[in-house]
């Protein structure tokens, strides 16, 4: 999601005047649940402002960029957290494809037993 909000904040930042652009997104960061898109404030001043100032805009540039229509959401959390989270993700990642290999190597197994067991009968 990163590059996709990165993406989206390059061409807000060609679209918006500077200092606007500074103020509301630049500090930002968002992430794509399902079809969904939240985009993640500092407070809830900016939240409140970028839902009734740009979230049209926000909503058409994700549009450009995806090709794809997302609902888009304001939520207030701290970057600390967001950035634990996507650690955490990372991690979690790690472990299913661990499990994946895992699981692979168990199935093979059974296919190999499971042959084995048939031709003896």
């Amino acid at each position: 999601m990163s590059q996709i909000w990165t993406s989206v904040k390059e061409r807000l930042r060609e679209e918006m005047e500077k200092q606007s652009y500074k103020t509301w997104i630049e500090n930002t960061l968002a992430a794509i649940n399902e079809d969904d898109l939240i985009v993640y404030c500092d407070n809830e001043f900016q939240r409140d402002w970028l839902e009734k100032q740009y979230k049209d805009l926000i909503f058409h540039t994700v549009k450009v960029i995806t090709g794809q229509t997302y609902e888009i959401y304001f939520e207030v959390k701290s970057k600390d957290t967001l950035i634990e989270s996507a650690d955490d993700m990372d991690t979690l990642r790690k472990k299913v494809k661990e499990l994946e290999k895992s699981m692979q190597k168990l199935e093979d197994r059974l296919r190999r037993l499971e042959g084995t067991g048939s031709s003896t009968h």
